[in-house]
């Protein structure tokens, strides 16, 4: 029985001009390439490389050969092509808006888990702390804080999120744990800029606390979070975003906690969409569960 791999073997001389440059071509040595020929003339029963005084040459029969094998190899790539694009086709991606620690915290890490359970599902993740259209279709789901107050959109709460203020333990060490709110402000303090200066943890800081130390700034949730563990100052914070912190000292509990609820939403129209629904409640269950552990592994 002919072997359809040796076949690759003859183009290859073919394309290359010699035996030895098709053996480098296919990053094999060039007693393979003699071997696999010999194996498919022995199958054919004809000669397809004539051996010449100054070297090999590809005979009529090599010749004909090499022109049906490459069809047949056309053939082939052409379905391989036909098999990736159906199954691109297929995959159904969903995009979800959300900031960037719901995002790296709540919503990532249960991705692996989502595609198991639903393989032909792509989730993109629009990282955005600014309000997404999603009648526009920006984005098919968008996780919120808070209430969206939108009449054309579906809301759907999927957890209560537990705000804290807290400091690196080399701070409480150089500067002892502070007793009452007016001893903030001999403490160094993270401010939030930029688009992330409305975020509810930066409003209730501003209205809550007395003047404050500014030691860093950033417009980065993130960036906050590297700069809070470099032990730059104090970051009032969800309290998931503080499972990565091991070094995180929450003070002045009494007055600095607050709850916030997590919202999912999205136009109702977009569960009409592959993929959609099976997102919405699989991102839903996964939220629930991370926040009722508390950042323990799953």
């Amino acid at each position: 029985m002919t072997n359809w791999d040796d076949f690759r073997f003859l183009l290859a001389v073919e394309q290359t001009g010699s035996l030895s440059a098709a053996a480098r071509h296919l990053l094999v040595s060039q007693p393979t390439v003699s071997r696999r020929i010999a194996e498919l003339e022995k199958s054919l029963g004809v000669v397809l490389i004539e051996r010449l005084p100054d070297g090999h040459r590809l005979s009529t029969n090599g010749v004909k050969v090499c022109e049906r094998a490459r069809a047949i190899q056309q053939k082939a790539e052409e379905i391989a092509e036909a098999v990736t694009d159906d199954r691109d086709h297929n995959l159904q991606q969903v995009v979800i808006s959300a900031s960037e620690g719901v995002s790296a915290t709540l919503i990532t890490p249960a991705v692996k888990e989502l595609q198991s359970a639903h393989p032909g599902i792509v989730v993109e993740v629009m990282i955005s702390n600014r309000p997404v259209d999603l009648r526009r279709q920006e984005a098919d789901i968008a996780i919120r804080l808070g209430d969206p107050r939108d009449d054309i959109l579906v809301g759907r709460k999927i957890g209560v999120v537990e705000f804290g203020l807290f400091a690196p333990q080399s701070i409480v060490d150089a500067l002892g744990t502070p007793a009452t709110e007016e001893n903030l402000s001999h403490y160094p303090f993270i401010e939030s800029t930029g688009e992330i200066s409305h975020l509810p943890q930066a409003n209730w800081l501003r209205q809550a606390s007395p003047p404050r130390m500014r030691a860093y700034g950033s417009n980065s949730i993130l960036n906050q979070l590297v700069a809070f563990n470099a032990g730059l100052g104090l970051l009032m914070l969800p309290t998931y975003l503080t499972w990565s912190l091991p070094h995180a000292v929450r003070i002045l509990s009494d007055t600095y906690t607050r709850f916030i609820d997590l919202q999912m939403l999205y136009h109702a129209p977009a569960v009409d969409k592959p993929g959609v629904r099976q997102v919405l409640d699989f991102v839903a269950h996964s939220v629930r569960e991370r926040l009722a552990k508390g950042g323990q592994a799953r």
